[in-house]
């Protein structure tokens, strides 16, 4: 049973004054907000995961358009070639810079989960 403040008293053999009681109170309402930061962050990190993992399942689809697009030029043997090859070009150059750019996030989201566990273990 857990022992009540209005028990603790000269022969509860605790002394607990009113000061150290204000303390531990505020020392657990700050762990409190502390706590519900981090889940704040946490799902936030989440969220972000989930949308980088949409996003390179996108990428892994465009990339496989793109290679289904190369080897239908690969066999192709009419005068558009070159304009394929030119479109194709330009959508691959498209692709990468969408890629650097999720590299980027991913490596931001690397750095927040750092943050977090840093945070996490304070």
């Amino acid at each position: 049973e857990p022992i009540s403040l209005l028990d603790f008293g000269d022969d509860s053999g605790i002394d607990l004054e009113l000061d150290d009681f204000l303390q531990l109170r505020i020392k657990l309402d700050e762990q409190e907000a502390k706590l519900d930061f981090l889940k704040e962050k946490l799902e936030r990190i989440h969220v972000a995961e989930v949308e980088l993992l949409n996003d390179e399942d996108k990428i892994t689809d465009l990339l496989e358009a793109v290679q289904k697009d190369k080897r239908g030029l690969l066999n192709s043997s009419h005068s558009s070639g070159l304009t394929e090859a030119r479109k194709l070009l330009i959508r691959l150059c498209d692709l990468e810079d969408r890629v650097l750019c999720k590299e980027v996030e991913v490596q931001h989201l690397k750095l927040d989960i750092s943050v977090f566990e840093m945070e996490a273990n304070n």
